[in-house]
């Protein structure tokens, strides 16, 4: 019976699932798998199975019993796939010339996808022009999330199911599989894939049968598994090598090169490894020749790769070389293989040539475009390109989704198509007027048709959970206030350590404007002057006697002397973004409407009780605790009256280090500070017996 070999089919997927993603024991390899979910998709299709109601296997959960799971930072999505349809326009199984492809079959093939794709993407740009693209093979091996702080890798983490993985650092490091120091300071995340190479796959697979065992199907499962060896001694030989090709914006403490070609060249001048196989093109065309070129010489590559990965280019990169349409350049090779443009031959630049026109309006609101230069701090040059209209609907849009995120407000049911319910139902345009909402307004909203094409409300329930989450976000506090307002270099980390330090938004308003006045205090507090001359003029404007012959040290020591304090983790580039935007009058006045809607403008941490050998005292968290978060570790510490930093000195008190404590414990050890466990905080918490 028709329903019955459904029914089989999706038994079989949910079992290959299990065995692929859980056992790392597959039984047929991807071809076979794609076949069976052919057969499955064909006879569902036949039937008329709504989507709904069919198996669709979920992200990939590869959690092992034995192993500390954490939360990803930001998810590790999927990647979306373009295949040809097996009884589509192919010859010799393999995907034809795009010129080739009977029109007609063509949304069937990759080549019809990537087309339909590229669509998307220049719709979503208003562009008409085919995109620069980055291509790179696409590694058929194990994902990870590596966490690297103060030059070392702290952390890294399996994908697991896209929201949590296992905590495999200790193996990472043991295998040797990534550099275990880098000379990036700032905390930042890159992910990548952790691969087995073919001739250590075969060397593993030998002393696997010779030891009487089953060989092992693939090098992703042979890496998976060792991976996942509770045991890191041994690992040091196996061969487990990585591929790195992605740095999660946001996830960074400095600014990140601009285009993703420059990401990987940067990921490559610390030491990690990117394909070499990576290629720059223009337009899907072009990209899929390069794919379709690749099919050819996967065989010669020591290592799997289960297809190709496309992610967009700016044009950063042409301006800084003043490339222009019809240029002679010169070429290298880079990475064995890509060419790299060194500079242009400006003698064979023909008449007229012209540079890469930049946006000069908003395509949404055709405002002027703004555009600013900063440099980071290795004196590269970013362009940054923004709508200066704080009316513009797609800033509204955003503003109100990033308000609502579970790091900044917390606002549970209001999601990116709430959200443009409530803006073109109901005229919200200010995170303050979302608190005004009412359940009657909300639940008759019209929302998007379901999959099987029934139109539905926002209904009574989901309305009612939405204002209950919206009155509990009311007392979230200060510093998610503060990430969630979308002020451009405030995140989430910036935003806690200003509610601490000044409590509550009228005191950091006041700070805020007299910084945008140029106060000299508030500008030495920032840091904010260049050399001895600028900060002895800062002395003199804030009257703490002749400066003209003061040491820097001397200058410093008078500000301090008068009870002005530095703020950590501030310069003087993040203040001149941060503390002008906090003081212009169209975001106090979106704060003000806050506060009057009920929302809570003080640090929301508990009160001080101060508890004796800790009030007063300078403590830093590293590495895992057995039972409690840093952040609850943090929590208590203030709570007794202590103090949390990031950072070890010889004027920090304690520090606590747990599991894989990183480069913080070994400083601490070399400066002689005191090193707690977590038995050891709690009983500096509870006080003197």
């Amino acid at each position: 019976m028709p329903h019955a070999e459904l029914e089989r089919l999706a038994a079989e997927l949910k079992r290959h699932d299990d065995l692929y993603y859980r056992a790392a024991a597959p039984e047929i390899d991807d071809a076979g798998y794609d076949e069976l979910r052919r057969r499955y998709d064909e006879l569902a299709d036949t039937l008329g199975v709504p989507a709904l109601a069919r198996y669709t296997r979920s992200v990939g959960d590869d959690h092992s019993e034995g192993f500390t799971t954490v939360t990803h930072d930001q998810p590790m999505l999927s990647l979306e796939k373009a295949a040809t349809d097996p009884d589509a326009f192919t010859v010799a199984g393999e995907d034809v010339e795009p010129g080739r492809i009977d029109p007609a079959l063509l949304k069937r093939t990759a080549f019809g996808r990537l087309c339909a794709w590229q669509e998307r993407v220049c719709s979503e740009l208003e562009r008409s022009d085919p995109p620069a693209l980055v291509v790179e093979p696409k590694i058929d091996g194990m994902s990870v999330a590596l966490v690297y702080e103060d030059g070392r890798l702290a952390r890294a983490v399996t994908r697991g199911d896209g929201l949590r993985g296992d905590l495999i650092t200790a193996q990472v490091l043991a295998a040797g599989a990534v550099p275990e120091r880098i000379g990036e300071r700032a905390r930042f995340e890159v992910r990548g894939e952790l691969y087995l190479p073919r001739p250590a796959f075969a060397a593993l697979n030998q002393r696997l049968l010779a030891a009487g065992e089953r060989a092992l199907i693939n090098p992703r499962n042979g890496c998976a598994g060792l991976m996942k060896r509770k045991d890191p001694a041994g690992l040091a030989g196996a061969g487990v090598r990585s591929f790195l090709y992605v740095v999660r914006p946001g996830l960074h403490e400095r600014p990140l090169p601009p285009s993703m070609w420059e990401r990987l060249a940067w990921l490559r001048s610390l030491g990690f490894a990117v394909h070499p196989g990576v290629q720059r093109v223009t337009g899907v065309a072009e990209a899929y020749a390069h794919c379709l070129a690749w099919a050819g010489r996967r065989d010669g590559l020591d290592h799997d790769i289960d297809g190709m990965v496309l992610n967009l280019h700016n044009f950063a990169e042409l301006a800084a070389k003043d490339v222009r349409a019809g240029d002679t350049v010169l070429v290298q090779k880079a990475g064995e293989i890509i060419p790299q443009v060194l500079e242009v031959v400006a003698e064979r630049r023909p008449p007229g040539a012209s540079a890469v026109p930049w946006p000069e309006t908003c395509p949404v609101c055709a405002s002027a475009v703004v555009v600013e230069r900063r440099r980071d701090p290795s004196g590269k040059e970013n362009i940054g390109h923004f709508c200066p209209n704080p009316a513009c609907p797609a800033q509204v849009r955003a503003r109100l989704v990033h308000f609502a995120q579970r790091e900044a407000m917390d606002i549970r049911g209001l999601g990116e198509a709430v959200v443009d319910r409530v803006v073109a139902a109901l005229g919200v345009t200010r995170p303050d007027q979302l608190f005004a909402l009412t359940a009657e307004q909300l639940a008759p909203l019209a929302m998007e048709p379901d999959e099987r094409g029934v139109q539905r409300t926002f209904g009574a329930k989901h309305a009612a959970n939405l204002v209950a989450a919206l009155a509990t976000a009311r007392a979230r506090g200060l510093a998610a206030v503060l990430f969630g307002l979308g002020v451009r270099e405030l995140g989430s980390k910036l935003a806690a350590d200003l509610a601490v330090r000044f409590r509550g938004w009228d005191a950091l308003l006041a700070f805020a404007r007299s910084y945008a006045a140029g106060d000299a205090a508030a500008r030495w507090r920032c840091r904010a002057f260049d050399g001895r001359e600028e900060l002895a003029a800062l002395a003199d404007a804030a009257g703490l006697g002749p400066a003209a012959d003061a040491t820097v040290a001397e200058l410093n020591a008078r500000f301090a002397a008068a009870g002005h304090q530095p703020l950590e983790g501030v310069n003087r580039a993040t203040a001149d973004t941060v503390f002008v935007q906090l003081a212009a009058p169209a975001l106090v006045a979106v704060v003000e409407g806050l506060r009057a809607a009920g929302v809570a403008l003080e640090h929301a941490g508990v009160a001080v009780q101060e508890v004796a050998g800790v009030a007063g005292r300078t403590f830093v968290l590293t590495g895992t605790l057995p039972t409690l978060t840093r952040d609850q570790a943090a929590a208590l510490i203030e709570a007794a009256g202590g103090v949390v930093k990031d950072s070890v000195s010889k004027k920090t008190h304690f520090v606590v280090a747990g599991d894989e404590a990183g480069s913080k414990l070994a400083k601490a050890q070399a400066l002689g500070v005191p090193v707690l466990d977590e038995a050891g905080l709690r009983a500096l918490l509870a006080g003197p017996a």
